[in-house]
């Protein structure tokens, strides 16, 4: 009987081990908050880069024609202005000129993150309309409720602007970039104020119609102080109000826009 005994006692000791290792498999591992924190904490306190853009052909034939150096863009003010302006009608074009290419980045700071736009393509204006050269769109920068730098107007509501293979977009719209500095006091999902100082003498109404500078009572060149835009956007059930207000005479009077897009 003691030898049976014996042998019991050999045999549990032995499944002992064999017991407390199948028992931590099933152990559930301790649940990891601390390493998730300090990963999220990680994630935050890093700097991101985005790189984006697209390369773009545009080809088509035009069975009238047009202003060459807007040869691939409709543009009502290009069209000729009696037969024959800009030479026989029918015209072939390929072009790349609406290619582009940005980079976004975004820096935690004490005071928030700091967030850069720089972005280009190759479609030339002014002295360089028709060719397929370098021009700058965004060159921004803003940190918090402030910014700096070349972007969108207040003047416009980029927003607005429809999904369209049309380069220039709907006729008659205000489509305008310009050099400024920008208080954001309010940005949510149902309301945006901006107010901005910008470049002066650039408004789209006296840089597209000259002849309305006239009335203005000033040039594209002759202000000494920068002008003044305003914004506000508010958004419900499907109906959007937009207030703008800008400075553009001489005398520094201030002009109101109200527009409501339903």
């Amino acid at each position: 009987m003691q030898e049976l005994k014996e042998e019991i006692n050999a045999v549990e000791s032995q499944q002992t081990p064999l017991a407390a290792a199948a028992a931590s498999l099933h152990t559930p591992p301790a649940a990891p908050a601390q390493n998730e924190k300090a990963s999220t904490e990680q994630e935050k306190s890093e700097s991101t880069i985005d790189l984006y853009g697209f390369v773009m052909a545009d080809t088509g034939y035009d069975f009238g024609q047009t202003n060459p150096q807007w040869f691939d863009v409709v543009r009502p003010t290009q069209l000729p202005s009696y037969a024959d302006q800009y030479g026989g009608n029918g015209n072939t074009y390929f072009s790349v000129r609406q290619t582009r290419f940005g980079v976004k980045t975004s820096t935690p700071t004490g005071l928030g993150d700091l967030k850069t736009q720089f972005e280009f393509e190759l479609f030339g204006t002014g002295v360089d309309a028709g060719q397929t050269t370098f021009r700058l769109r965004h060159a921004y920068g803003e940190l918090g409720q402030f910014g700096a730098g070349q972007t969108w107007s207040p003047f416009m509501d980029i927003d607005v602007f429809p999904n369209s293979l049309e380069y220039w977009g709907p006729n008659g719209m205000v489509f305008f970039r310009n050099v400024q500095v920008r208080w954001m006091p309010i940005r949510s999902s149902r309301t945006d104020l901006t107010f901005a100082l910008e470049r002066p003498a650039r408004a789209p109404i006296r840089a597209s119609m000259p002849t309305v500078s006239k009335v203005w009572g000033a040039s594209n060149h002759d202000s000494t102080c920068p002008t003044f835009q305003g914004m506000c956007v508010l958004r419900g059930n499907g109906v959007t109000c937009r207030r703008q207000e800008y400075s553009e005479k001489s005398d520094g009077s201030t002009s109101t826009i109200l527009v409501i897009s339903i």
